[in-house]
């Protein structure tokens, strides 16, 4: 039973979880575990790494890839910098993902080049995309970042992940913290667009005060409980998965 008031927001969420259980775990994958306090480490300093590209409020970030710690890092990274994310279905087309890029006017793509066997760049590569700026290519999906062809793809700007976290500087602190210390629940969290079964697909625009009190209440209704673990199998593009 959740009982204390709720922060603003996810990432003061996050913040909040790394104050208060600094070394219980807050995600495993593949056997490996993340502790509450590496989290948000890691998201401040992806958060740090988007301001350093320019990134900030009223930005749309697109995340255009299956599940993993790096997709958690990601979002939480890009609404701590004040942006709102934009998660795609790893099922869309080319087409499909274009259009949606371009109606969010999203300035940053995190993608894969090897999920199902598709290269998610290639994909976009004959999309007219004003707004991108910069794709960034999550390695974890790839034998190594350095095989990835940055030749390939979109024109915008192309980076693996750890060439965009290195663009992180000590001096980025303090400006994560001042975005964070400006950062309100009436802040836009994310941009979900529904499935189109009755038309185009429609961008639901969601913002923290929206979306943490439904997490309250389903932790309520669940019983979940601290020290508990929860299997995610739902796809983080979608609302279930991600909320």
């Amino acid at each position: 039973m959740v009982s204390a008031p709720l922060p603003a927001t996810i990432p003061h969420l996050a913040q909040a979880a790394a104050q208060l259980w600094p070394g219980e775990p807050a995600l495993i994958e593949g056997g490996q575990g993340w502790t509450f306090a590496e989290l948000w480490s890691e998201s401040r300093r992806a958060a740090a790494a988007f301001l350093a590209h320019g990134i900030g409020a009223g930005d749309r970030v697109a995340i255009w890839a299956p599940n993993s710690r790096e997709w958690v890092v990601a979002a939480i990274g890009a609404m701590t910098a004040a942006a709102a994310i934009v998660p795609l279905n790893t099922r869309l087309k080319g087409r499909e993902a274009g259009d949606i890029l371009r109606r969010t006017e999203a300035k940053v793509l995190v993608s894969v080049t090897d999920f199902l066997d598709t290269n998610y760049l290639e994909l976009i590569a004959g999309e007219e995309l004003p707004a991108l700026h910069l794709t960034v290519t999550l390695c974890g999906f790839v034998a190594s970042c350095d095989k990835i062809d940055s030749h390939k793809g979109t024109k915008a700007q192309r980076k693996d992940w750890n060439q965009f976290l290195a663009m992180a500087s000590d001096t980025g602190v303090n400006q994560v913290d001042e975005a964070l210390a400006r950062l309100t629940a009436d802040h836009l969290s994310d941009i979900m667009f529904t499935s189109g079964t009755t038309g185009s697909p429609k961008g639901v625009m969601m913002s923290y005060a929206c979306v943490l009190p439904q997490v309250k209440v389903w932790i309520s209704n669940t019983g979940l409980a601290h020290g508990e673990r929860y299997l995610i199998v739902n796809p983080f593009f979608h609302s279930f998965g991600m909320k």
